[in-house]
């Protein structure tokens, strides 16, 4: 597995189904029209789940991130996620 870049990043979802994750990340890269990231990581509140998160970024500065979700956050509001600033 790649290791993910560091820095800032929009964060949409952390699922254990990666069928569904593999599903989000479609729809969120068609309503958006950018690449969206999913990757594995191990839930950190359980060991030995795997988690598969659905990310936009990495961002130079959390602000940066910030007025990127202030940008898109009426496309994607249908979804009803509970998007949220990610660091890493």
């Amino acid at each position: 597995p790649s290791e993910t870049p560091h820095g800032s990043w929009i964060q949409f979802a952390a699922l254990a189904d990666g069928v569904r994750a593999h599903g989000l990340k479609d729809t969120l890269e068609a309503l958006l029209g950018r690449s969206v990231h999913l990757s594995r990581v191990e839930s950190p509140k359980r060991p030995g789940l795997t988690l598969h998160r659905i990310r936009m970024g990495p961002f130079v500065s959390r602000g940066e991130a910030r007025l990127r979700l202030k940008e898109i956050t009426a496309r994607i509001r249908s979804l009803r996620l509970k998007t949220w600033i990610a660091e890493d």
